[in-house]
């Protein structure tokens, strides 16, 4: 009809339209979105959701229900796009900003998720332990020293001089003074 009007249902009478609106095969009315949608499915791309998720936000308001996927994907691809783009700029400015001023823990975080593969943290395996969790390493060193100050007692018991280990000299203690105890 291109006169801008449009035959509605209700009694087949010609009701005036700004624009001439679009059928489906179906017979439904197309779908238009309106800005707060378009702000709604930004934001809740931005967030995470999935696009069935998201579809159940919006309404098709010819019908009262929620839109399709299809639909969804139609009309609102940019804002599927920028919604999740905008909050990793945002979170990333942030997580940098942080970085820049030695946060440690964001410092750490930016090198292991955009370092590439030579920033990667290592995952450090912890040193093999025995029974009761002290690691093998201190183990073996203990028993070398033990091993050693025993050879160090049978040259001394053979009769052999041996020279002595230099002895643990704990730091001199500054006198009391005289009078009454501290309290």
């Amino acid at each position: 009809m291109t006169d801008g009007t449009d035959s509605d249902a209700v009694g087949g009478e010609l009701v005036p339209h700004d624009e001439p609106r679009r059928y489906y095969q179906r017979g439904g009315v197309e779908f238009e979105p309106s800005e707060r949608d378009r702000k709604v499915v930004e934001e809740l791309a931005a967030l995470g959701y999935s696009r069935e998720q998201i579809c159940l936000f919006i309404l098709n308001p010819g019908t009262g229900k929620p839109i399709d996927p299809a639909t969804l994907a139609k009309h609102f691809d940019q804002e599927l796009e920028m919604g999740l783009l905008k909050a990793n700029a945002i979170i990333g400015g942030v997580l940098f900003r942080k970085a820049a001023k030695g946060d440690q823990r964001a410092i750490e975080y930016w090198l292991d998720r955009r370092g590439g593969p030579t920033w990667k943290q290592s995952k450090t395996e912890p040193p093999p332990a025995d029974e009761e969790g002290v690691p093998d390493e201190l183990v073996e060193r203990a028993r070398a020293k033990l091993e050693k100050m025993l050879a160090k007692r049978k040259e001394a018991e053979a009769g052999e001089v041996v020279q002595p280990a230099p002895a643990f000299e704990p730091a001199p203690v500054a006198a009391a003074p005289e009078g009454d105890p501290p309290a």
